[in-house]
């Protein structure tokens, strides 16, 4: 120029297109896991170890023996048990002969008397009856078969006592048998509880007997499934709704509260789980609630080359991230567009070389990027380039020249304070600034 003075330069700026696509809003927390089920296995019966067959470490199968105690006293009582019922199944067999003997004793007793009574009968009829004719049969002989009709009678009264007291002998050789049954279904638990068996399916966590050892009241092992996993954390009251609406899986169409899960030991690992229960009721100390999440042992997504191989174990530290909400279809920018004054946020969009002023409104919000709403409908749309750095102090309509990324910006990330607005190498500085 003729004065000498250079004509200002436009401010060099950076931009970044807007994005469209599905955010999602987070809730952290850390917890540390636990097993659905963790047994500590208490030996039914004392005795001494003579036999280990698991180790810390095995996985083992609902059912499997662990250990084995000296069991040859209760072996001989079960044996003792089973000839015991033998002997009162022999007795009820000896009782049904009895039952068989007797209704034939019986039956031969019935028919003896009615042999007695037809011959007393027709003796009777021989010897006169009332008649005053002489008699054909000596009153002595009348007598006899009278007697004998007696006896007869008598007979069979005996042969069904006899079956009575058969059937009586059978009802208590049963009562015998089903006593005898109990001993020795007694005897076979007390043999079965010399042996400890794994109640459910999981991994040995710890065993704290060795062979030789008594073993007693004490925990023997302790077993833990590592296959059911939960997390239980709390969560302030005002959430309350939000986890009861949402206490449902969150891979169906209900709706329901999904999770993602990450723990140190296991880096770039990403466990899926889901919101499987929380309690309707308020902790009246602490104002919160009690949720309970359940987790999948094995990863879903892994950035390590070992992390497929692991699995998450209770008693690990995780942190969850609990998606509670999704916009689809949103528009997000990167966090350094958004500028503030007082209670207004905008951004500023590059329009033909020259910065334009949109309001917004900020919504969800991950990591270093944020969802943004334009209060007038229309005035953002995917892909527009929005001033990411170099934006403080520009005024809507200032003309700008864009940079790309290897534009003069080097290799550093602004300052924090340089997020805010600070200018870029190459803009020229605001009067406060100057001063």
């Amino acid at each position: 120029m003729a004065s000498g003075l250079r004509e200002r330069e436009a401010p060099r700026v950076r931009v970044e297109a807007l994005e469209q696509r599905e955010i999602v809003q987070i809730l952290e927390t850390t917890t540390v896991l636990e097993s659905e089920a963790e047994v500590a296995l208490i030996p039914r019966s004392s005795g001494v170890v003579v036999e280990l067959l698991c180790e810390e470490g095995d996985r083992v199968e609902k059912g499997a023996v662990l250990a084995k105690l000296d069991d040859r006293d209760v072996v001989l009582a079960l044996r003792d048990a089973e000839v015991a019922v033998e002997d009162a199944r022999a007795k009820l067999a000896n009782n049904a002969l009895a039952i068989e003997e007797a209704q034939a004793g019986i039956k031969n007793a019935r028919f003896a008397e009615e042999q007695a009574r037809r011959d007393f009968d027709r003796n009777d009829r021989l010897h006169g009856g009332d008649s005053e004719l002489p008699s054909a049969l000596s009153s002595q002989a009348l007598e006899a078969s009278r007697l004998e009709l007696e006896r007869s009678s008598h007979e069979v009264v005996k042969a069904e006592l006899a079956l009575k007291r058969s059937e009586s002998d059978s009802r208590e050789a049963k009562i015998a048998i089903s006593r005898a049954e109990v001993a020795l279904k007694r005897a076979e638990i007390t043999v079965e509880d010399k042996t400890i068996r794994a109640p459910i399916s999981g991994v040995i966590a710890s065993r704290s007997i060795r062979i030789g050892d008594t073993v007693g009241s004490e925990p023997a092992f302790v077993l833990t499934d590592i296959e059911h996993l939960h997390a239980v954390f709390y969560r302030p009251q005002r959430e309350l709704s939000l986890f009861a609406t949402g206490s449902t899986r969150g891979d169906d169409d209900t709706g329901g509260l999904e999770i993602i899960a990450h723990t140190e030991a296991i880096p770039g690992a990403r466990f899926r789980g889901y919101i499987e229960r929380a309690s309707p009721t308020i902790n009246a100390e602490s104002g919160s609630f009690r949720v309970t999440a359940r987790l999948s042992s094995t990863p879903e997504a892994t950035d390590g080359k070992n992390a497929s191989r692991l699995r998450m174990l209770p008693g690990m530290l995780v942190r969850l991230e609990i998606v509670t909400d999704r916009h689809p279809q949103a528009l997000v920018v990167h966090k350094r567009a958004v500028r503030r004054e007082g209670e207004e946020s905008f951004i500023l969009k590059v329009v033909e070389s020259m910065a334009q002023r949109i309001l917004v409104t900020e919504s969800f919000a991950e990591d270093d990027y944020i969802e943004i709403v334009p209060l007038v409908p229309g005035s953002l749309s995917a892909g527009d380039s929005i001033i990411t750095v170099g934006a403080r102090d520009l005024q809507d309509g200032a003309e700008v020249r864009v940079e790309d990324e290897e534009g003069g910006f080097g290799t550093e990330e602004p300052e924090d304070d340089q997020v805010e607005g600070d200018p870029i190498e190459g803009s020229e500085p605001s009067e406060a600034e100057t001063e």
